[in-house]
C-alpha cells in the first residue's frame, strides 16, 4: 500500500514501514523487524530522466557478479502478502507470517513461476 509522504507510517500484510525525513532532499524507508527500525532503502526528491539510469541498468545486465545474472528471482505482492521464488527456494509470506521452502528439483520452480507468475519457460 502506498505511504503518506513526507513522513508516513504503514502497518501491512508485508509489514510495517515508515518514511523519515534525512535533510531537505533526502529520505529514508524503514521496516520494522522485531523491535528495531531496519534501513529499506535511501532516496531523494531530485527530479531524474530515464536517461540517468542507464548506466545502472547496464552494470546490473552485464556485470558477472550481479544477482540477476547469477539466479532467477521472481517477486508479486498478494491479496495477503508476498511470493518470492528464487533458484532453490519458495518463500511465501501472508499475514506478516513468512514460509520458506527449499526446493528440490527445476521442474518445481518452473511449475511454481507458472503457477504464481503465469511465466512459461521451455
Amino acid at each position: 500500500m502506498p505511504l503518506e509522504f513526507p513522513n508516513g507510517e504503514l502497518r501491512d500484510v508485508s509489514g510495517h514501514y515508515k518514511i523519515s525525513r534525512i535533510n531537505e532532499n533526502e529520505y529514508d524507508l524503514r521496516r520494522k523487524e522485531s523491535y528495531e527500525w531496519k534501513l529499506q532503502y535511501k532516496f531523494s526528491i531530485t527530479p531524474r530522466k530515464f536517461a540517468d539510469y542507464e548506466d545502472m541498468c547496464e552494470y546490473q545486465q552485464t556485470f558477472p557478479g550481479s544477482i540477476f545474472r547469477n539466479r532467477m528471482i521472481c517477486a508479486i505482492a498478494t491479496q495477503t502478502g508476498r511470493v518470492t521464488l528464487s533458484n532453490s527456494s519458495q518463500t511465501v509470506t501472508e499475514g506478516g507470517t513468512k514460509t520458506k521452502t527449499e526446493l528440490k528439483h527445476k521442474e518445481e520452480f518452473y511449475h511454481l513461476l507458472n503457477k504464481y507468475f503465469q511465466i512459461k519457460l521451455v
